[in-house]
């Protein structure tokens, strides 16, 4: 009955949920968009070219209900009831129709603004740009649609001020300085109207505490059983990622220049030696139901969608995805 007991047991520790991640090939120069990013393909808002990707079998662990930010680098919620209280509801909803995204987005902020109990502007992405998108407008994705995105394979962060400021050969204030005056033509008239200017975004987003956000949510009939987007992790123990640990920035990340029409944007992808660091901690909730959603912080923790060998291969994904600021 022990020898039973013990095989069990084992059997639970060594039975893994594999994936597949994409990174960026070490031998790409830092900062070189030339070799790196495609952004004609307007489904992602900016695409690395295949050449320059490589793939990596990843262990992924199950985040915990009681994930922190501080802790973990990412939280769990259930934006189930606001979703309700928005309309918003599984079996009906159209994310191909504005105003099932406009309900959405309006969703996730009212959820964010209870979380924190403090104001929260939507700071926006390249949907904004390249999509006609409105203020509180969420970026919907689809995996089986021809006009909505689709799901984003290379781990990434929408912003990561180390690398910028690596970029940019200057200090994190002027990363971050530089990234507000990006936003700025399109954002600007946003945080206008609800008191906040230029130096507040700088200053709000600097700080960090908790400073730019993304929440993420699934949209998906069901369960979402393909594709489930996955987090780099911090170690509880250390708090520390392989991203914290790279004695040089370029060794772990590449951060880019993407020019979409008239917006000087950048993006930092993670290198495959960061997917091959047996440190490293990959995230994600199995089985993720309607309106289930992941919390993170915009430039800390590293994210993507994943490929799952032993799921269905042919199933659609939805989600929705919102960056803001929290004031």
């Amino acid at each position: 009955m022990a020898q039973l007991v013990l095989a069990l047991l084992l059997s639970s520790v060594s039975a893994k949920t594999k994936c597949i991640g994409q990174f960026l090939t070490d031998s790409v120069p830092f900062g070189d968009v030339e070799s790196a990013v495609d952004i004609h393909g307007q489904r992602q808002g900016f695409a690395v070219n295949p050449e320059n990707l490589e793939k990596v079998e990843l262990d992924l662990t199950a985040i915990p209900d009681g994930a922190s930010l501080a802790a973990d680098g990412v939280e769990v919620a259930d934006l189930g009831e606001v979703l309700k209280e928005m309309g918003v509801k599984e079996a009906t909803s159209n994310v191909s129709e504005q105003e099932t995204r406009i309900a959405v987005g309006r969703a996730m902020l009212t959820f964010l603004e209870r979380r924190f109990g403090k104001r929260v502007i939507h700071l926006g992405d390249t949907s904004r740009v390249s999509g006609s998108a409105i203020y509180g407008e969420a970026t919907v994705r689809d995996t089986t649609s021809k006009t909505l995105r689709n799901a984003h394979h290379i781990f990434h962060m929408d912003k990561y001020w180390p690398g910028l400021s690596k970029l940019l050969d200057g200090k994190q204030e002027e990363a971050v300085c530089a990234t507000a005056s990006a936003h700025w033509p399109f954002i600007g008239e946003d945080l206008t109207r609800q008191g906040f200017g230029h130096s507040d975004y700088v200053r709000l987003a600097g700080a960090q505490n908790p400073g730019m956000l993304n929440l993420w949510v699934s949209l998906t009939p069901g369960k979402l059983v393909q594709q489930p987007l996955t987090v780099l992790m911090k170690d509880r123990d250390t708090g520390e990622t392989p991203l914290s640990k790279a004695e040089q920035i370029e060794e772990a990340v590449s951060s880019m220049h993407v020019y979409i029409k008239d917006f000087n944007d950048t993006i930092t992808v993670l290198r495959s030696k960061v997917g091959t660091d047996a440190s490293a901690s990959w995230g994600f909730r199995p089985g993720m139901a309607f309106g289930e959603a992941l919390l993170f912080p915009t430039d800390r923790t590293p994210h993507s969608a994943v490929w799952l060998p032993d799921g269905p291969a042919d199933v659609r994904r939805i989600s929705a995805e919102i960056r803001v600021l929290v004031t």
